[in-house]
């Protein structure tokens, strides 16, 4: 058997780990009653409403947020480095051929069920593999309509039974070997499973507490949690709040007893709150004309408290290789080279996000983003008109207005505003921008694609498989209707589904850069404008974590104030 990627990570938190193993379990003992004075409070913005607490069914950042700190997954990504790390899994292993992946399970997690009423929390039964199992067959089951299938498709028979061409009667590749063995057989080899593992829809669910309740199975009183908290207070369109859960494994190392979320979705009144001590940090909205953080960035106090977390994100604009004159990599070159990505960013978008060379974010697993030999194509007008000229097009003569679509609000506008008066005055050449509202946009994409997209790409787990699947041209994807049979796309391929494979970290990153070099410097099919940053402010007593995928509090602490 090959062990995982990061074998080495694995074996030293194992150390720190209680594995399943055929012992008994530690005892958890029972919560001490705690002085009023002595518990400690953290009061935070969720920006929103939660759409939902169903783990399958969550794909906003304000669910999820709630989500990920009332549920394990099998792994979990390290707030720092944004490596997959164990969490419910203690280790995890393929075959040789990389087709079954076993997963080893924690024999001391418990689903607990809180009662706001009497405040009481009861240890129901532990969390097992099968639990898992559940979970993974839920969210592939079509009746779901869960949006975390997709990922899922990867395991045998999973797209299969999700698109209904068979019933999960098929049998689909997710097995409870024993309670704390989960076995995945996969349709092909994939290196990236351990990040798809533990993906929300993938988190384990108490199958009968789902089966009493249907979808009011999150209610308080109702829901089982396994992770650090649990679900005090939803009180829609208000707050929610959490308490600690005193039966979470990891219990001892949990400093906030109470966790209050407001839903202020209006970023000034947030942070009049802030500065009126009713929140310890809130995120602050990017949305036009920006005046929070405009008042963030002035005022002396709290432009020290401003701090910009990575959220997994790369604004960019890809071509479609169907539509003359792009269908010409110099075309495509000299439009790339021809936007000012730092004066973007400095006079338009004004935020701090991170230039991007790649499409990747730099974050995530196997990205070259801050590789110092990917050059990427930079800004460098002479280069775009000489590219230009070679392609035919001297100065912009004879060139066809170029058409480019786009999202029909503020911040997107004034971004495809930019980038289309770059192309005029940099190459001379007539630019037409289309906008539509996000429903009828990828509507569009899929039927009568113009010259230029935006495409602005969100990560579902930290591994550049996520971005590079994007744009394999045999998926349903394929924004840039790249032939398959084109030498270009047929390299592209063959480099992303290897390193897609390949166990050894460092040979999927030289894969991964190989991918990248192709699509965003030498074939030119995506410009990639920047890496987005989601700026917080957060109180100088608070000692935080900032993980791009979800804001678990567990490991943070409110000092003496």
């Amino acid at each position: 058997m090959a062990k995982n990627g990061r074998t080495l990570l694995v074996m030293v938190v194992l150390s720190l780990l209680t594995a399943c193993a055929p012992r008994a379990p530690t005892p958890i003992p029972e919560p001490n009653a705690t002085p009023e004075e002595e518990l400690t409070t953290l009061n935070l913005n969720l920006g929103g409403e939660p759409a939902t607490l169903d783990p399958s069914l969550a794909t906003d950042a304000v669910s999820q947020q709630v989500i990920v700190n009332l549920f394990l997954g099998l792994t979990g990504t390290h707030d720092e480095t944004n490596d997959i790390i164990p969490s419910l899994a203690t280790e995890w292993e393929a075959s040789e051929d990389g087709l079954v992946w076993t997963f080893h399970l924690r024999d001391d997690v418990y689903w607990v069920r809180y009662d706001p009423q009497t405040r009481v929390a009861e240890k129901k039964r532990k969390v097992t593999a099968h639990d898992v199992e559940y979970a993974v067959k839920r969210t592939i089951d079509p009746a779901t309509e869960s949006p975390w299938a997709w990922p899922n498709y990867i395991i045998q028979n999973a797209e299969a039974v999700s698109s209904r061409a068979e019933t999960l009667a098929v049998g689909v590749g997710v097995k409870a070997v024993d309670d704390c063995t989960v076995q995945f057989n996969l349709e092909q080899p994939a290196a990236y499973l351990p990040s798809i593992s533990g993906l929300w829809g993938n988190y384990p669910l108490p199958r009968e507490v789902i089966e009493e309740f249907d979808d009011r199975w999150t209610e308080p009183g109702n829901l089982w949690t396994c992770g650090p908290y649990m679900l005090d207070t939803w009180k829609r369109h208000n707050r929610i709040v959490l308490v600690k859960n005193p039966h979470y494994y990891n219990a001892g190392n949990v400093a906030i007893d109470t966790v209050n979320f407001a839903m202020v979705g209006e970023g000034l009144t947030a942070l009049y709150m802030y500065e009126n001590g009713d929140l310890d940090s809130t995120p602050l909205p990017l949305v036009e004309p920006l005046e929070a953080l405009e008042r963030a960035r002035g005022d002396p106090q709290l432009s020290k408290e401003l701090h910009w977390e990575p959220v997994l994100m790369t604004a960019s604009f890809t071509f479609n290789l169907t539509k003359p004159p792009v269908d010409n990599p110099l075309v495509r070159k000299a439009l790339a080279a021809a936007v000012d990505k730092e004066r973007l960013l400095h006079e338009v978008v004004r935020a701090d996000h991170i230039p991007a060379k790649t499409f990747g974010p730099p974050e995530v697993f196997g990205s070259p983003a801050e590789h110092p030999n990917f050059q990427g194509i930079p800004f460098d007008p002479q280069q775009a008109r000489e590219w230009l000229a070679e392609a035919g097009y001297p100065d912009g003569q004879g060139f066809p207005e170029l058409v480019v679509m786009g999202f029909r609000e503020e911040r997107s506008e004034l971004i495809q505003e930019f980038v289309e008066q770059q192309w005029r005055d940099h190459l001379g050449i007539e630019v037409k921008v289309v906008s539509h509202e996000v429903e009828i946009y990828w509507q569009r994409v899929g039927v009568d694609s113009p010259h230029v997209l935006a495409t602005p790409k969100w990560a579902a787990y930290p591994d550049e498989n996520n971005f590079m699947d994007a744009y394999h041209p045999v998926t349903v994807y394929n924004y840039s209707r790249w032939n398959a049979e084109d030498p270009a796309a047929v390299r592209f391929m063959e480099v992303t589904e290897a390193a897609a494979a390949e166990s050894d970290p460092q040979v999927r990153k030289a894969l991964y850069f190989e991918a990248e070099k192709i699509l965003c410097q030498d074939e030119a099919i995506v410009v990639p404008l920047y890496h987005g940053r989601l700026p917080y402010v957060t109180k100088p007593y608070v000692e935080r974590t900032y993980n791009p995928l979800a804001q678990g509090v567990a490991r943070w602490r409110v000092k003496p104030h």
